[in-house]
């Protein structure tokens, strides 16, 4: 069988994962489906055919859906592939966490920032250790959103996922503060807030649609030494009294998802749907607690 591979969806985030493994050795072909179109990427060719009959009635190695939440369910259930991604949010509603629960479809969630290469690495050192301390700077640039609480709902899944990750029994929090500002008619939403579990405090810093700089890292203070892990540059810094050092990756995330997840075997799938509504649920609760502390 030859490795066919389908994208479904082709807006930004489409045209990004079809730019980053179009030149690997991955697929013998790649399927492409837009809103109104569909095409053929031939990889030994590097050539387009545009296709016309429906490409959703064949049979791919794998698949990839960056469609809107809302149609996740709808192509989820009529690809015809072996393994496929989906991008967050799985679902967007209860209803469409229970389709997925009940046609027991064989997928992964593309939570970006758990395939950041050399993260796993950080998730281990900071295992069963005490009096930890952690901060998370999120801070995104895109600028579209118009209604409030739009952004906050979109991006929130990114440190929420990397904090439930690592700290499975996250559920007190905090608001600490939280601010909304207009930047060339669009929306900008920033909120602080603490999380508490046993002895160890969270602290979430996320600047939704901030003009500023991208930024993406996390770090976990000890008693005598710092780690600190980039999500862009793939980067893990130790920082010591007298030393600092730094191991680093040429891989990106969608490489790295790509290669455990459609070429391992027997990899093991840590993030399942219930993972996923976990951090359904607590965004929900988080959002609600930041329209109470607005009020």
């Amino acid at each position: 069988m030859t490795k066919d591979h389908i994208i479904i969806g082709f807006g930004r985030w489409g045209k990004i994962i079809f730019e980053n493994i179009k030149n690997k050795k991955f697929f013998d072909k790649i399927y492409i489906k837009t809103r109104n179109q569909q095409f053929l990427y031939h990889t030994a060719t590097k050539t387009f055919t545009r296709l016309t009959k429906n490409i959703l009635n064949r049979n791919f190695f794998s698949g990839h859906i960056c469609t809107p939440a809302e149609k996740h369910f709808f192509y989820a259930k009529k690809i015809n592939a072996k393994k496929f991604i989906i991008e967050k949010p799985t679902f967007y509603n209860n209803s469409e966490y229970n389709n997925f629960q009940k046609k027991k479809i064989n997928f992964i969630t593309n939570y970006s920032d758990l395939f950041s290469p050399n993260f796993y690495k950080i998730t281990k050192l900071i295992t069963n250790k005490k009096k930890l301390k952690t901060i998370l700077n999120y801070r995104n640039q895109t600028l579209k959103y118009k209604k409030k609480y739009d952004c906050l709902n979109d991006w929130l899944d990114h440190p929420l996922s990397i904090m439930l990750f690592c700290y499975s029994n996250l559920k007190e929090f905090k608001v600490i503060s939280f601010k909304r500002e207009k930047v060339k008619n669009f929306i900008c939403e920033s909120v602080k807030i603490k999380f508490y579990i046993n002895n160890s405090e969270i602290l979430l810093n996320l600047n939704t649609n901030s003009p500023k700089k991208k930024l993406r890292n996390i770090t976990f203070k000890l008693k005598n030494s710092s780690y600190i892990y980039d999500f862009y540059n793939c980067s893990l810094l130790k920082k010591t009294k007298n030393k600092k050092n730094i191991i680093s990756s040429k891989k990106n995330s969608i490489i790295n998802i790509y290669e455990k997840y459609f070429f391992t075997n027997n990899y093991k799938n840590n993030i399942s749907l219930n993972f996923s509504k976990r951090i359904y649920q607590l965004k929900k609760s988080l959002i609600e607690e930041i329209r109470t502390f607005e009020n």
